[in-house]
């Protein structure tokens, strides 16, 4: 993987090159998202409710999440659907504080983003971006170094 940053949008592109051929794979996560044919989501939010939601939970949410946050609120994509803020059957407040609840071992610098129950695995966002997938059995697996890496 290649790294190309650009100042002007403040966000990162990598490429993959095959055969010397260059393949684009992904912008930042709210360019990524609204690439996506099925992409849905309920609104922006306010930098208020991202504050309200990190005291809530005792932690900073990722560049790339508050991001998110702000951007589209909460989102629907590749038949996934992300926490957010302005959805309560979504919060990324509730469903972080319930999974807290259920899973002894969750770790408190991080915060769920996905919450898929019927596949019987979580996956959570560190305060640095990086992504992990929990499982049931507690287990905690490092799966990519962003939320888009994770999603493209």
């Amino acid at each position: 993987k290649i790294f190309h940053f650009d100042r002007k949008i403040i966000s990162f592109q990598y490429h993959i090159f095959n055969g010397g051929k260059q393949i684009y794979m992904a912008n930042n996560l709210t360019e990524y998202l609204k690439s996506l044919k099925n992409f849905k989501y309920t609104g922006a939010v306010r930098k208020s409710d991202i504050l309200r939601a990190q005291r809530a939970l005792r932690l900073k949410f990722s560049e790339e999440y508050i991001e998110y946050l702000l951007s589209y609120g909460c989102a629907s994509a590749k038949g996934l659907e992300l926490t957010g803020l302005g959805v309560n059957r979504m919060s990324v407040v509730t469903i972080t504080q319930i999974e807290k609840l259920r899973t002894k071992s969750f770790p408190s610098n991080m915060y769920v983003v996905i919450n898929d129950g019927e596949m019987g695995y979580k996956v959570l966002q560190k305060t640095d971006g990086t992504v992990y997938e929990l499982f049931d059995n507690g287990r905690i697996d490092r799966v990519a170094d962003s939320l888009v890496s994770y999603l493209a």
